[in-house]
């Protein structure tokens, strides 16, 4: 049983098709396996009989031999737990908005403890994220776990240690045991602007200091595991057979599109440069009879604005003179925009055509077979090695066959749109 939807079995089975005969006596066989797949008993394998076993999962094409189907099942250890720390760091973005500034007395006071009760609370949710993101990775091996690991790790040995620091802090406040401050200044007592708040103030903000540091730290972890398991960095070899299958399927069946088509790819030229003669008529030299016509828009309008709103013919003479340049400009813009606009159709119909006359369909359907084929491969290599770094390997050569697929089904598409015309 299968989980892989692999479709393009006819390009395929051409590529192992060496001498283009139609029989797949490329391969091996065992008397079992010609048994299910010869279904005319003519005592040959032929291409379109391995085709439909394969299409029905019966049978699988490894080293040169045809086998017993073992299903292509993949799933790779760890990926799932990835994508779900990737939800966790995302989701425990947090903010501060409370901030101490200078305030005194026990304004100032309540302002910095407010805000460290703050960044207290938003330190505890981000240390739960993290501590869970720790858990979770802790029993993969594979680099990206092993490496978001340590970083939760790390930042939360940091996070106690400043924590630590809090506590000591705190003892000695004198909130606590009812004594003196370490920032009290006892012959300032009696001074008129002495500020009894002041102490404490100072000690809850050497706290808050420690707080803004545990939060920056435990901050930054969780957006570097956030951004180390953005889906498109993970690996993801189901993802990538899909998307290199589909780019193939396009483009093959534009290709078949265009097989069918009963022109030839030279009827099919000489009726875009039909086309691309038509556009060229269209061409008019439109920069002066639209130059004149927004001259003299611009006459009227310009005059009519300057004499009305001085009552001065004057003025009149000179609006319109004014409109005249400038309306009389944009419309020869105009106008020459609208024939270089026919003129680059023109152009372009007969860049295409001359595409159409040099496209070899038979060329670009044998680098598919070639791509089809190492997808194949890639995809039964797969299903054997199941950990992370095993799976970014595959994903990362299926990924690159796509990359060398996709100029072929953009040219094929082209080409296509050509047909159509």
């Amino acid at each position: 049983m299968s989980d892989i939807n692999f479709t393009n079995h006819l390009l395929l089975v051409r590529s192992m098709d060496k001498n283009n005969n139609g029989v797949m006596d490329e391969l091996q066989a065992s008397e079992s396996i010609m048994a299910k797949v010869d279904t005319d008993r003519n005592g040959k394998i032929e291409r379109q009989e391995l085709v439909s076993a394969l299409k029905n999962d019966s049978v699988e094409i490894n080293q040169g031999r045809i086998s017993e189907s073992k299903g292509i099942r993949i799933h790779t250890f760890g990926l799932e737990t990835l994508q779900n720390v990737h939800i966790t760091a995302k989701n425990a973005k947090t903010y501060v908005w409370n901030m101490p500034s200078d305030l005194k007395g026990s304004a100032g006071y309540n302002e910095v403890l407010n805000s460290n009760r703050e960044y207290a609370s938003a330190i505890r949710s981000m240390r739960n994220s993290l501590e869970s993101i720790q858990l979770s990775t802790s029993s993969y091996r594979d680099q990206t776990s092993t490496s978001i690991n340590i970083t939760s790790k790390n930042a939360l040995s940091t996070e106690r240690a400043l924590n630590f620091q809090n506590l000591i802090i705190g003892l000695l406040d004198n909130e606590i045991y009812n004594t003196p401050s370490i920032y009290d200044d006892p012959f300032k007592k009696d001074d008129p602007a002495y500020d009894p708040y002041q102490g404490a103030i100072n000690t809850q903000k050497e706290i808050n200091n420690n707080l803004r540091s545990s939060y920056i730290i435990l901050n930054n972890a969780l957006s570097s595991i956030k951004d180390q398991t953005e889906p498109d960095r993970l690996p993801d070899v189901k993802r990538a057979i899909k998307a290199t299958d589909n780019s193939i399927s396009n483009a093959f069946s534009n290709i078949n599109q265009i097989k069918s088509d009963p022109r030839s790819a030279s009827e099919v030229r000489e009726k875009l440069y039909g086309i691309a003669k038509s556009e060229d008529g269209k061409v008019t030299g439109r920069a002066t009879p639209y130059g004149s016509i927004g001259a003299g828009i611009g006459a009227v309008a310009g005059g009519a604005i300057g004499y009305f709103t001085t009552r001065n013919v004057k003025a009149g003479l000179i609006g319109a003179g004014v409109g005249t340049v400038v309306a009389g400009g944009v419309g020869a813009l105009i106008g020459k925009s609208i024939d270089n606009k026919h003129k680059d159709a023109a152009n372009g119909l007969r860049t295409l055509g001359d595409e159409v006359a040099r496209y070899n369909p038979d060329a670009a359907i044998s680098k598919l077979e070639d791509a089809s084929q190492r997808t194949y491969q890639e995809t039964l290599g797969a299903r054997e090695k199941n950990d992370l770094d095993n799976a970014r390997v595959y994903t990362n050569n299926i990924n690159s066959i796509r990359v060398g697929v996709a100029p072929i089904e953009k040219e094929s598409a082209r080409i296509l749109e050509a047909y159509r015309k």
